[in-house]
């Protein structure tokens, strides 16, 4: 695969190494394909890529956007998955590994952490200023609100500066990361679900994970309760926010 996109590497990259500027002085390389995707009606992804990689000089972003313009001239993407974890949870986070890091280092991880939101999307400003700059501090500075359960994605980081940028945003941003999965709202529906159905029935934390997943609630007073269906766990138990605990 390599030997039949030497031509493209080229077409793509200005250093001649398959990462870093061009050499003229500009942070960004040339992106003919990508900067097509800039000249329609509707706004860019692409501009949003390069107006924060030019503001920031974050390698990582250069490096993604080289390796998407390759992708674009050989029609593949270049993606591959794993497992990135933080100390005391085992979920919350997307992994993207590079398939050609060797052509193009800077983009060899580019993870994703979804964090859980403020209660009912109710943001201040001091919040989303402390999140801007933890995740511009560890990340890439990438953020989209809102993901498909309601949570913040924060797009492109490195495995080593995950652990640090969870730690930071429980600490300082006032939104919790350790509830990352955002299925608090799921799971409500299915306490509603169970308290009109018999109790050997059994209901899973979101529509897309098995209902014999393993799990475990956090309660709202800090204790663990299990995933029981039975009248009296569902009477006396706190209201709670399920974390998956494997995929």
């Amino acid at each position: 695969m390599d030997g039949a996109n030497d031509s493209a590497v080229k077409g793509s990259c200005q250093c001649g190494g398959g990462c870093g500027s061009s050499g003229d002085g500009k942070f960004l390389n040339e992106t003919p394909m990508l900067d097509q995707l800039e000249s329609g009606p509707w706004p860019s992804f692409v501009s949003g890529f390069k107006e924060l990689a030019e503001r920031t000089k974050k390698p990582m972003l250069r490096g993604v956007l080289d390796q998407l313009e390759y992708s674009y001239q050989t029609k593949m993407g270049y993606w591959k998955g794993g497992l990135v974890t933080v100390d005391g949870y085992g979920a919350g986070i997307i992994t993207r590994y590079s398939m050609i890091k060797d052509k193009y280092p800077e983009a060899a991880e580019f993870h994703t952490m979804r964090i859980q939101p403020a209660p009912g999307l109710h943001y201040n400003t001091a919040m989303l200023r402390e999140l801007c700059d933890t995740w511009e501090k560890y990340g890439s500075g990438i953020i989209t609100l809102h993901g498909q359960t309601g949570d913040i994605m924060l797009q492109g980081i490195e495995q080593d500066k995950v652990q640090e940028c969870f730690d930071e945003l429980n600490q300082k941003a006032g939104i919790s990361a350790a509830r990352a999965l955002a299925c608090e709202p799921a799971c409500r529906a299915s306490a509603r679900v169970a308290a009109r159905t018999p109790a050997t029935t059994t209901s899973s934390c979101t529509s897309t994970r098995s209902s014999t997943s393993p799990r475990r609630c956090i309660a709202r007073n800090g204790t663990t309760s299990s995933n029981s269906n039975s009248p009296a766990a569902r009477t006396t138990a706190p209201t709670p926010s399920c974390v998956p605990t494997s995929r």
